[in-house]
């Protein structure tokens, strides 16, 4: 449902254009990148905070989706945007994210991306390469107990392996899928003898870039959890809402109310995608089906969908992590891979890691993925140093906290990059460096005073 007060302020905006459609946006700084979006108008929300909690009460749809996604100084406004969009009626969703009809769903978007998206196919492998282990579903069934007395691999029973990873399993075989890769089972986790490890880490982007899909637990904290959640879908359904539009003719027409944060918040914003070990998975592989704590969504190199918007996503929804998403796989020229490392960076350095001295290693993949598009060798581009050696002082990885490329002021560089040394912990280049340092040539001014 959508409290008077939300109406009252769609109402406002209505004598537009009525092949326009109504949506929210949370934060009236960030750009939407479509060219359909015509206009944005900031509006008074409720006018005190019991009002705002009582439609909150309600179940108002779009009191909910603005809770969630502004900062607590911000609740008293929201922006209105309005963008064309065919108005469709609202799906009926399930009350729970293992519904036969929610996975029926997930076959449907993984049977069209097979069969219809090219680029998918290009980016998810040629089927030569394999990892050095992989769990063998083909002898495990789908049954009413489906763990009872079914063993994976020698020695562990189905039935031992925390909750995730039984609903991952479980989800892999409704989707027709034999074999699986987890890293907790797929590599030796050795406290006194990391040499698996080593040697498995290095090979994150093949794992990756040839996987057929990655199942992902968008706000799973661990193992223990599921990755199945229970959801209050009328909360966050987009409603149908009649409006009149026009001046002075009185005509009405049913808008589609959008949460137009939805995306960011439940991919960017998503638990598992602030891991920095998880960046690679989501962006080198191909096809993403991420069980979110309220509904699936799906990414691949063609396609967004969710339960909400099973076809597509509209393209504004969107945000820049999707378009580098999308531009991993063939970007066109050297200048737009470097943009895209760029971005990358920006994107991991805000992520966290457990292991602080994982920071080169837990992105190797996508170094090497970029180094191959670039056919170059790998650079490595304040907020705080680490105690601990990991990098360069000169290297983005030397420091904790996010970093963004600056403005470029100079059409031409004032210092030549001349020689790069790097002494490695292992023989993969892309992993953990012990030692490093870089001969630069460029003008030096002598300094004026003290």
């Amino acid at each position: 449902m959508i409290c008077d007060r939300c109406r009252d302020a769609l109402q406002g905006v209505a004598s537009i254009d009525e092949s326009w459609a109504v949506g929210l946006k949370h934060r009236p700084e960030e750009d939407v990148s479509d060219e359909r979006v015509r206009m944005s108008y900031g509006i008074k929300h409720h006018p005190t905070y019991e009002s705002f909690r009582e439609a909150l009460a309600q179940r108002c749809s779009v009191c909910i989706a603005l809770w969630e996604g502004l900062e607590p100084e911000e609740q008293g406004i929201f922006e209105n945007t309005t963008r064309t969009d065919p108005s469709q009626h609202p799906v009926t969703l399930t009350r729970h994210t293992r519904s036969p009809e929610t996975l029926d769903l997930a076959k449907r978007w993984v049977t069209s991306c097979v069969r219809h998206h090219g680029k998918c196919r290009a980016g998810s492998g040629d089927g030569t390469w394999y990892p050095t282990r992989l769990l063998d579903l083909s002898r495990v069934t789908n049954t009413a107990e489906p763990w009872a007395g079914q063993r994976l691999v020698e020695g562990v029973s189905l039935g031992s392996l925390p909750q995730l990873m039984q609903d991952v399993i479980f989800v892999s075989l409704e989707l027709g899928i034999h074999y699986i890769w987890i890293d907790l089972l797929c590599i030796f986790q050795d406290e006194d003898d990391i040499t698996d490890w080593q040697q498995e880490s290095a090979l994150m982007n093949k794992v990756y870039s040839n996987t057929f899909c990655n199942i992902s637990a968008g706000d799973a904290n661990g193992c223990l959890e599921s990755l199945f959640n229970t959801r209050d879908a009328d909360s966050f359904l987009p409603q149908v809402i009649e409006l009149q539009v026009g001046r002075g003719d009185h005509k009405t027409q049913l808008f589609r109310v959008y949460d137009l944060d939805y995306w960011r918040r439940s991919i960017s914003g998503a638990l598992v995608n602030k891991r920095g070990w998880v960046l690679q998975e989501r962006f080198l592989s191909a096809r993403v089906l991420q069980f979110d704590k309220r509904q699936v969504l799906w990414e691949c190199l063609e396609n967004c969908a969710t339960e909400t918007c099973p076809e597509q996503i509209p393209r504004h929804l969107l945000g820049r992590d999707h378009r580098i998403f999308k531009n991993m796989v063939n970007p066109t020229i050297q200048v737009e891979v470097r943009h895209l490392w760029t971005c990358l960076v920006q994107e991991y350095t805000a992520c966290d890691l457990t292991v602080p001295s994982d920071k080169l290693v837990a992105v190797s993949g996508i170094a090497k993925h970029i180094a191959a598009l670039l056919q170059d060798s790998h650079f490595y581009g304040k907020t705080s140093r680490p105690a601990e050696y990991r990098a360069p002082s000169w290297s983005w990885a030397s420091i904790d906290g996010p970093v963004a490329p600056g403005p470029q002021l100079l059409k031409h560089p004032l210092i030549k990059v001349e020689e790069v040394h790097l002494e490695y912990l292992t023989d993969d280049v892309y992993g953990a460096v012990t030692w490093g340092w870089i001969r630069l040539r460029g003008a030096l001014r002598q300094r004026q005073g003290r």
